[in-house]
């Protein structure tokens, strides 16, 4: 081959080499945006889910956190079926929910406690009928009342968690103490009056007993078992009280009484009634037999 040739072949080998290498760079400069517009266009969709987060979060509701407000009729409603629900699942439970001090007056054992309350929901569905909330320092009080007139006194520390009483007399609430210290003498024995029956309608006949004055009863009811034996024979499963006429004689206070059958309000009886007050708020009474 003459040298002309050479340099004509050599000539066509450089040209074809640079055609090459303008290939190869054209395609890495392609390769090289399209991943810059892509790294933009993410950037652009990162930075959109971020301005719309908020919006992204409310448009799916189980998201949120709705606060619902329970109101004191709900939440009186609510404790007086939790305590009916412990006793019936498990009395043992619901009689470690009294309050102490009340458990300690009231119930000498578990026994009586459990007697009480089975006699009390045997025969009648328990249904809510009032109620009345009290806000002090330290907890709440709802004192609650059935369609048979007994009470439940939850006094709640925090939310479901509370204690109860079964009644209004074994321990004075502090609402009674107020109203009593404000009252006239007269009102008060109407006070006394009404515990007392209260008692007897809860069957509760240790206090009523505890409650007679000490001569009256040794030369009445020697024991309570005589006192008990006599107001079931006297009185009514369900007495309601309405005052008649008073006089005060000295330090006694002569109220006479007609009673009503709570069952069969065609049913009286009419009977007197002689109170004393003591200190504080306790009393002694006696009743024509």
């Amino acid at each position: 081959m003459d040298k002309k040739k050479k340099i004509i072949l050599l000539t066509m080998l450089i040209i074809i080499c640079i055609t090459i290498l303008i290939i190869i760079i054209s395609l890495i400069n392609s390769i090289n945006e399209n991943n810059v517009s892509n790294n933009i266009e993410n950037s652009i969709y990162v930075n959109n889910v971020e301005e719309n987060n908020t919006e992204v979060i409310d448009k799916y509701n189980y998201n949120q956190y709705i606060q619902q407000n329970i109101s004191d009729e709900k939440m009186a409603e609510i404790y007086f079926n939790d305590f009916l629900s412990n006793f019936l699942r498990d009395p043992q439970n619901a009689f470690n929910l009294l309050e102490s001090e009340y458990k300690q007056k009231r119930f000498a054992e578990y026994n009586e406690f459990e007697t009480l309350i089975r006699e009390r929901y045997s025969n009648q569905t328990i249904k809510l009928a009032r109620y009345q909330k009290i806000d002090y320092d330290n907890y709440t009080q709802y004192i609650c009342e059935d369609e048979g007139g007994h009470y439940y006194i939850f006094n709640e520390t925090s939310p479901m968690q509370y204690t109860v009483m079964l009644d209004i007399y074994t321990i004075d609430l502090p609402e009674f103490v107020e109203q009593y210290n404000s009252s006239t003498e007269d009102i008060k024995v109407q006070f006394n009056i009404q515990k007392f029956f209260e008692a007897i309608n809860n069957e509760d006949y240790t206090y009523a007993y505890n409650k007679l004055d000490e001569t009256y009863k040794n030369n009445n009811f020697p024991t309570q078992a005589d006192f008990e034996n006599y107001i079931k024979t006297n009185f009514y499963s369900q007495n309601k009280l309405g005052y008649t006429s008073y006089e005060k004689n000295g330090d006694l206070y002569i109220y006479k009484m007609v009673i009503t059958n709570g069952e069969d309000s065609s049913q009286t009886i009419e009977k007197q009634f002689v109170v004393k007050l003591l200190e504080g708020t306790d009393f002694v009474m006696s009743f024509e037999k």
